[in-house]
């Protein structure tokens, strides 16, 4: 003869399984959320550093092609070549010169087109988001390279994709 034992209730029942699905949803929704603003930030991070890179290359490039000033009396080196002060002024990514402009092995104004031609095309490489606001321009002897490019996210929840800016001057 067998007897039946009666061991109690065992296992969960669906009211139970139903109420931890809930929580486990809402809790993979919220590690959703952190990691797609975790993915915003890095997105926004590489193109800040992207940005940063490419702006100390032309400054490293303009002083790589410092010449002689033939009138100064103490042969100060001057960013540009003698004739020409503004070799390293850009108004705006349209008018950059076309990456096999200048010369590689010359100074003065051929190299500086060079190095431009060189570094739009660094620039549409490694920062293809770039808007009109971004150029090089020349006070005296400080240049001031001005990068803006559109961001992939809309931070702010505003409906417009986020504008990075990054400004570095640079006395020559």
């Amino acid at each position: 003869m067998s007897t039946l034992r009666n061991y109690g209730s065992r296992g969960f029942t669906l009211v139970e399984v139903m109420v931890a699905v809930v929580i486990l949803a809402i809790g993979l929704l919220g590690m959703a959320t952190l990691m797609m603003n975790s993915l915003q930030s890095s997105e926004s991070a590489y193109s800040r550093s992207q940005a940063t890179m490419l702006a100390y290359d032309i400054i490293d490039r303009m002083r790589a092609n410092k010449v002689l000033d033939a009138n100064s009396p103490y042969q100060n080196f001057r960013v540009t070549h003698a004739s020409l002060s503004n070799d390293y002024v850009l108004a705006n990514p349209a008018a950059c010169p076309a990456a096999n402009a200048g010369n590689a092995n010359a100074s003065g104004v051929t190299k500086a087109q060079y190095d431009l031609g060189q570094w739009c095309r660094q620039l549409q490489t490694n920062l293809p988001n770039v808007l009109p606001g971004t150029n090089i321009s020349r006070n005296g002897a400080i240049y001031t390279v001005d990068l803006r490019w559109q961001e992939v996210y809309d931070s702010d929840g505003d409906g417009n994709q986020d504008v990075g800016t990054l400004v570095v001057e640079a006395e020559l």
